[in-house]
């Protein structure tokens, strides 16, 4: 058994090694990225680049129909028990893919004046053109991203992503600077379409590779019924989890300014370059825990524990790390036109902790076929924010916001955890503590930021000094296997290739 278990544990390390090299530089792209989009817009059309990319997520995962997820567990299922079946998925869940884009990204582009005069922002209008075909490119590149994945072509997959991000930072420098927030619209489109085609190359070549095929003539009625009923689920379930967000923001727009939304997509920005830490689990796990859950249950459960403990071990410091520097990575990097995102970010960081732990929860939910439950997990956390954001941010205005995204994670987290007790009998025993020494670290961080009466230079260095108490203690905290892992992802220790 604890064979089995070290071997699933270098499955994990491998997939996610690709995944977090690839992630870290995509992050670092990202960041570069929308250091330039946010310079020069300037927080008003960042505001309202922001709320186009709200909608238009929305629009992609309808669009979608919840294929890709479902893709990636057939295909990790069927490469152990039928390959000669996958090119019937593969064929009909393109084929399902390419319709819906089509129908839905065209009424997207049709309702772009309703939606230009609900925001009462006329430029809206000529942008959504270019984003509802941005969302049809998109769409493609996520159905090849799910084949790659179901393959554990997670290599490939992380190379890809890497090219799709590293093209629109030069674009998007030269179209901003020639058309300003078209500019930037159109930038979007153009790198979408790029790496679409480049993805659909990419995965005629394994597809073919492994002999599977694949034809948008042949659709097959029984797997469309398989492929609907776990993609539909899936579907409402990231529908609950971007719906909530576009309300959220909406209703800052209209309640504060674009330029508040603006502020908002800075620090929402920043923290999700520590989210890829529970992002990079996912390309492995899913499928890792679609495949126990066929072979071994006790494999499985006992994976799960080691997988949530190394996440919140990891995962402290790293928002703690972020919260304590967030004012003055802020204004370095973004200027002082964004430094009262600062108090947001800190509210984020702490929310993205118990959203990296729901979301251990969810990958098990989703490898094991549960996605109907899943879907009302997502249900509670959607109803619990939309209904903090309305009351909180008129309230406090953008810093409500914050503190409804970290309340609403709370409660997400607090019951994903009793559904993980009841729905699959499994205790997170391991983690009880881990929770309590994170709240009184994060206490400890926002009563270092929020406190009045000592110069500035004294603070830093009191955050500095429990930033590093912090790093030295949970480092204690880890156990020689999960030191390993780290040190294997990040290439530090020698001999690391012969778990690759």
């Amino acid at each position: 058994m604890l064979n089995s278990i070290d071997s699933d544990l270098d499955r994990l390390v491998k997939g996610t090694f690709y995944t977090f090299g690839s992630l870290i530089l995509v992050k670092l792209i990202m960041t570069l990225n929308s250091i330039v989009v946010a310079r020069m817009l300037m927080p008003t059309n960042l505001g309202l680049l922001t709320i186009l990319d709200q909608i238009s997520s929305i629009v992609l995962i309808i669009a979608n129909l919840g294929m890709p997820l479902a893709l990636v567990k057939y295909i990790s299922e069927l490469c152990v028990v039928e390959p000669r079946e996958i090119k019937k998925y593969l064929s009909t869940s393109f084929i399902i893919v390419i319709g819906s884009s089509l129908t839905f990204c065209m009424l997207y582009s049709l309702l772009n004046s309703r939606i230009a005069q609900f925001y009462n922002e006329p430029i809206l209008g000529q942008i959504i053109i270019f984003s509802a075909m941005t969302t049809f490119a998109y769409s493609i590149w996520e159905m090849g991203g799910a084949v790659l994945r179901g393959l554990q072509k997670i290599k490939m997959l992380s190379a890809l992503n890497v090219v799709k991000w590293a093209v629109i930072v030069p674009v998007n420098i030269f179209l901003i600077r020639l058309f300003g927030l078209v500019g930037a619209a159109m930038a979007l489109m153009i790198c979408a379409f790029v790496n679409g085609v480049l993805m659909l190359i990419v995965v005629n070549h394994h597809v073919r590779k492994h002999g599977f095929g694949l034809s948008l003539l042949s659709f097959n009625t029984n797997v469309t019924k398989k492929l609907v009923g776990y993609g539909l689920p899936a579907t409402i379930s990231a529908i609950l989890a971007s719906f909530p967000m576009w309300v959220a923001v909406s209703y800052l727009s209209k309640v504060c300014s674009f330029a508040s939304v603006g502020l908002f997509r800075v620090s929402f920005s920043l923290m999700s370059i520590i989210m890829f830490i529970p992002v990079a689990l996912a390309v492995p796990v899913v499928p890792l825990f679609s495949e126990l859950e066929k072979k071994n249950r006790n494999r499985m459960e006992n994976f799960f524990h080691r997988c949530i403990r190394l996440t919140a071990l990891v995962m402290i410091p790293t928002t703690v790390g972020l919260a304590i520097f967030s004012k003055y990575i802020i204004t370095l990097l973004y200027g002082a036109e964004y430094y009262l995102a600062w108090r947001v970010l800190l509210l984020f960081c702490v929310g993205v902790y118990f959203f990296s732990l729901s979301s251990i929860i969810g990958y098990l939910i989703a490898g094991t076929g549960r996605m109907w439950q899943g879907s009302f997990l997502n249900l509670i956390w959607a109803s619990a924010f939309v209904v903090l954001s309305i009351i909180l941010i008129n309230a406090f205005g953008l810093n409500g916001f914050g503190w409804a995204y970290l309340i609403s994670y709370i409660i997400h987290t607090m019951i994903s955890f009793a559904y993980l007790k009841i729905g699959f009998g499994i205790a997170v025993k391991n983690i009880k503590n881990l929770l309590f020494i994170g709240f009184v670290s994060y206490c400890i961080t926002y009563l270092l930021l929020t406190t009045n009466g000592f110069s500035e230079i004294l603070i830093f260095i009191f955050s500095l000094s429990f930033f590093v108490v912090i790093l030295i203690f949970f480092y204690t905290l880890l156990s020689n296997d999960e030191k390993h892992i780290l040190f294997s992802l990040l290439k530090i220790i020698p001999g690391n290739k012969a778990h690759m």
